[in-house]
C-alpha cells in the first residue's frame, strides 16, 4: 500500500509513469492478473476478443489499476467497519475487482455494467470461487442499491464514453455513505478526436465538488499541460505500441470503428486524469 501513495492525483507525471515496472504494487497485479487470465480463460476468451486480451497491459490501465487501489487502501486503512460494500461502476470482466477483494476479508465488490454479454460472463467468473465478487446487469444513471449503501465506488475509465456523466454523478452521491470513498479515472482527449476535452474535465470536476471533497485541489492540474511532462498514448507508443490498444486493432478494424463512431481511433492522442474523493 505504501509504495503506491506516492502516484499522484490528476495526470500521471512521465518521470513516475517510467518508473512503474518497479512498482511492487504493480508487480503483484500483474503476478495477480497472470494467474486470474490462466484460470479464467475460457470464460474471458469472448469479451477479450471486444476489447483486450490483458487489460493491464495497456497504456493508461497499468496507472489506473495502481492508483485505485492505492486509494481504496488508504481509505480502508483509515476506517474500521465490519463489512465494506464496494461499486465497481462499468467493470468491464478484468482481474481487478477479484484483485480488491482479495485486499480485506470484509470486502464484497458488486460489479454494474449495462452490458449483458459481461454480467453473463462475469457470472462464470463468480462460480469459479470468487463469491466476493458478484456481478449485476444495471444503468449507473439508476442503480439499484438503496440510498447512502455503500462505503467506496470506483469507476476506471467509464466516464468519458457516456454523455449522461453528471447524472451518474448524482447517482454516485446518493448511494455512498457520508465519508465514503469515490474514486474515478477516464481518458482525456487532448486533440479533440476522444469523448471528453481537456475543458470538460473541469466541468465535471466542479459537479463532484457540490457532494464530494476532493482529496486535491485539480484547478490547477485540470488547466496545465505541459507537453512532454505528462503521460500519453503518444508517450506510451514510444515505449511499446502493444500498450496501445487500436495500435493492435490494424487498419480495417480502424475502417469499421471509424463508420461506427466517426473516429479514426488511430489519431486518437490521450492523457488520463486521475481524481479520489470523500463524500460529504
Amino acid at each position: 500500500m505504501e509504495q503506491t501513495a506516492h502516484l499522484p492525483d490528476g495526470y500521471p507525471p512521465l518521470i513516475q509513469y517510467d518508473r512503474l515496472p518497479h512498482n511492487p504494487i504493480l508487480q503483484d497485479m500483474i503476478r495477480f492478473n497472470s494467474q486470474f487470465l490462466l484460470d479464467n480463460r475460457s470464460a474471458l476468451e469472448y469479451y477479450s476478443k471486444r476489447w483486450v486480451p490483458d487489460p493491464l497491459h495497456n497504456w493508461s490501465r497499468r496507472w489506473e489499476y495502481p492508483f485505485c487501489y492505492a486509494k481504496l487502501q488508504t481509505f480502508l486503512a483509515a476506517t474500521d467497519r465490519k463489512h465494506y460494500g464496494i461499486l465497481d461502476a462499468g467493470s468491464g470482466n478484468t482481474f481487478f475487482p477479484f484483485f480488491v477483494a482479495s485486499a480485506h476479508r470484509n470486502i464484497v465488490v458488486d460489479c454494474v455494467d449495462i452490458d449483458p454479454s459481461v454480467i453473463d460472463f462475469g457470472r462464470k467468473l463468480q462460480a469459479q470461487g470468487n463469491s466476493a465478487v458478484n456481478y449485476c446487469h444495471g444503468d449507473l444513471r439508476r442503480l439499484d442499491h438503496s440510498d447512502r449503501s455503500l462505503d467506496a465506488i470506483y469507476s476506471i475509465s467509464v466516464l468519458e464514453h457516456i454523455s449522461s456523466r453528471l447524472q451518474i454523478v448524482s447517482e454516485f452521491a446518493r448511494v455512498l455513505k457520508p465519508g465514503g470513498r469515490l474514486v474515478i479515472t477516464l481518458d482525456v482527449s487532448l486533440n479533440g478526436t476522444g469523448e471528453i476535452p481537456v475543458t470538460e474535465t473541469s466541468s465535471l470536476l466542479r459537479s463532484l465538488s457540490t457532494d464530494f471533497l476532493p482529496d486535491q485541489d485539480y484547478s490547477l492540474a485540470v488547466r496545465t499541460i505541459r507537453e512532454g511532462a505528462i503521460l500519453t498514448s503518444d508517450h506510451a507508443r514510444t515505449i511499446d505500441a502493444t500498450l496501445v490498444p487500436w495500435e493492435r486493432w490494424g487498419f480495417w478494424t480502424s475502417v469499421r470503428n471509424f463508420f461506427r463512431s466517426g473516429r479514426f481511433h488511430a489519431n486518437l492522442v490521450l492523457t488520463v486524469f486521475c481524481t479520489a474523493w470523500t463524500k460529504r
